[in-house]
């Protein structure tokens, strides 16, 4: 400026400015600029160490959540093992003790005992799958399969009082599809427990399958429980995502649907639920279907 009062200086310094300079006294010039470089770099260089506080402060707060969800994690495969665990103990130690026991006593304590040894299996399955994909070293074995084997297999490794209450409808009479035989059986196995857990004890299970118009195959699990609310089906697929336990029979590791999720899209198909409250709920699964001339 060649003239700066001092209201002037004043408006100009409250406006944002940090120094002026006379025109007929520009020695100073140099030294301003070379200040104001200088804390410019300081400016920027205190805003970096903000973002990067900011940053290191929500990265804090990631490890804590990740700490406290590995904590009730902990806690809750914990609870949902020590369960079948105990029947199991309990029951092999009745058989072990030698107690004369009449022969249909025998056999129920002993297919208990397996029943919840199997419940064990599957969590711990579950626990492996789930560990494998977030490990990006999730294997699949690939190949053109007969679905109707493969349901053969499920059915057999339901235990009597499961075999009774599940009904298979149109689960032969259906294209070859493409996928992993072990991982198929998994994704069925885990939505017909989960469909046994939600449903009386007095109503099926419902087990379909049949051809789309775009070369899958769909496979759905009906049951006939007490259905889930809007609200909660954005949860399912959820690592714990479970149902309130609060409104039924409700319990489990909520791993299940995480893990047939992940095994479902690993193989090229989706997932999802269709329910409403009080009227059951459908769960559908699809995958690949094989050409003619695949083998």
């Amino acid at each position: 400026s060649g003239h700066v009062g001092e209201d002037v200086a004043v408006g100009a310094m409250r406006a944002g400015a940090n120094d002026y300079i006379m025109k007929d006294n520009l020695r100073r010039l140099a030294p301003a600029v070379q200040r104001e470089i200088r804390e410019a770099a300081a400016r920027g260089e205190s805003k970096k160490i903000e973002r990067e506080l900011q940053e290191t402060t929500r990265e804090l707060e990631v490890v804590k959540k990740m700490d406290q969800l590995k904590d009730e994690f902990i806690g809750m495969i914990s609870h949902e093992m020590r369960n079948p665990l105990t029947v199991l103990l309990g029951n092999l130690s009745i058989l072990k003790s030698g107690a004369t026991l009449p022969p249909e006593d025998i056999a129920k304590l002993a297919e208990n005992a397996y029943a919840e040894a199997g419940e064990l299996g599957t969590i711990l399955d579950n626990l492996l799958e789930l560990a494998r994909v977030r490990a990006d070293r999730l294997q699949l074995a690939t190949e053109v399969l007969e679905l109707g084997l493969i349901i053969d297999e499920v059915i057999a490794g339901l235990n009597a009082g499961e075999r009774e209450r599940v009904i298979f409808e149109g689960c032969r009479d259906v294209p070859r599809v493409k996928g992993d035989a072990v991982r198929i059986k998994r994704i069925l196995n885990n939505l017909i427990s989960n469909a046994l857990k939600y449903s009386p004890k007095d109503r099926p299970v419902t087990v379909s399958a049949a051809p789309t118009e775009d070369e899958e195959v769909l496979l759905a699990v009906h049951d006939r429980g007490i259905g889930i609310p809007g609200h909660q089906k954005r949860d399912l697929f959820k690592l714990f995502g479970r149902l309130d336990t609060g409104r039924a029979y409700a319990d489990g590791t909520g791993l299940g649907l995480v893990v047939c999720q992940r095994l479902c899209e690993a193989m090229g198909g989706r997932i999802w639920v269709e329910s409403e409250e009080g009227s059951g709920s459908s769960f559908f699964f699809t995958l690949p279907a094989a050409h003619e001339d695949q083998s």
